[in-house]
């Protein structure tokens, strides 16, 4: 039982900040998931590092765009 437990809260404890660092970054959330899966937590790390993010991607245009009222 106490094995569960502490099982449990091992997987709260990796998936909640991996969810979070997904939203922030601009990704679905089921994403931080694949951080319990042992290869896939290796690949997402790297993913992360060096993809364009959205959140990047939008920003970009919103530089590019003529400012109004300006």
């Amino acid at each position: 039982m106490f094995i569960l437990v502490w099982l449990a809260l091992a997987v709260v404890a990796v998936l909640l900040p991996a969810c979070r660092i997904c939203i922030k970054a601009g990704y679905p959330s089921w994403a931080g998931v694949f951080a319990l899966v042992p290869v896939l937590n290796v690949l997402l790390l790297w993913f992360v590092a060096f993809a364009e993010w959205p959140l990047e991607r939008r920003l970009a245009v919103l530089q590019a765009s003529p400012r109004q009222g300006t």
